[in-house]
């Protein structure tokens, strides 16, 4: 396998994307507008009209979630992954998440690697422009029912009561529950 590419996806139906690591970020999310072929799915938190606050204190209704695998650079195994939904501008990894799944994150003058505490297994992050970005391919979860809603890579999703809100660069607005 050469560095950069995916070792065992050769499928049409992947899509090759770039998330940019946000240490700022509650949720891992992406537009709308990306991956449209992929179902988004209803969730009791779109529903119930959970928004996101920016920067500019503007709030983003989460508009539901899209149950992906995902393959990154120097993966042998497309890992499950929930991304929320909202009218951003580009897909948006929560450090945090990671976490809490057993990743560490490392950045450095270059990039830096997300590294699978468990296995030893290491992403590597780029650094550009300031930013630090991920490269990824990813498609619908062909069996859709994650059961608890854990993914085996990004985060977990919590339950949050209806109307709260979580940001990605702000403060949180409403109740903390």
């Amino acid at each position: 396998k050469r560095p950069g590419t995916i070792s065992t996806v050769v499928a049409p139906d992947w899509q090759d994307i770039e998330i940019t690591i946000d240490s700022g970020a509650c949720d891992t999310v992406m537009p709308r507008s990306i991956c449209p072929h992929i179902s988004m799915i209803s969730t009791p938190e779109s529903r119930g009209g959970m928004e996101y606050e920016v920067a500019n204190g503007e709030g983003l209704p989460n508009l539901g979630e899209r149950r992906c695998v995902m393959m990154t650079e120097n993966s042998h195994a497309a890992k499950r992954i929930v991304l929320q939904c909202a009218d951003v501008h580009k897909c948006l990894l929560s450090v945090s998440r990671v976490a809490d799944l057993g990743y560490e994150c490392t950045l450095g003058k270059t990039g830096g690697v997300l590294v699978d505490v468990a296995t030893g297994d290491k992403i590597p992050l780029h650094r550009r422009n300031n930013l630090y970005v991920m490269r990824a391919w990813v498609r619908q979860d062909p069996n859709q029912d994650f059961g608890s809603r854990d993914s085996e890579f990004g985060f977990r999703l919590f339950r949050k009561a209806p109307n709260l809100s979580c940001c990605w660069a702000g403060t949180w607005r409403g109740h903390w529950w």
